[in-house]
Parts: C-alpha cells; structure tokens; sequence
C-alpha cells in the first residue's frame, strides 16, 4: 500500500470546497476511486505519493 496526498476540490451545498486528503491505495487510480466513492463529483488539483 502505497499513500497518495491528492489536492481536490467539490461541492457542498453549493459552495466549493478545496482541501487535501490522504488516502492508502494500491494505485492513483485506486485512491482517486475511493474520493469519488465518497464525495460523488471532485475536480483533482494534483496528485502527490508521500514517500516512506
């Protein structure tokens, strides 16, 4: 498992939000999956592997 720090943004009632999560995948695909399984529609800002 790997720790990806993605920059995103969505919205929420309306009004957009811009934050960072960390997120445990596999791949970058995986984890940007796993955002959008949560907050339903994002727009990526960047995408960063932390390293260990």
């Amino acid at each position: 498992m790997k720790t990806f720090a993605i920059d995103f943004a969505y919205y929420d009632f309306g009004d957009q939000i811009y934050t960072i999560k960390w997120i445990m995948a596999k791949t970058e695909e995986n984890a940007i999956d796993a955002l959008i399984k949560r907050y339903s529609n994002i727009h990526i800002l960047g995408i960063r592997e932390m390293q260990s």
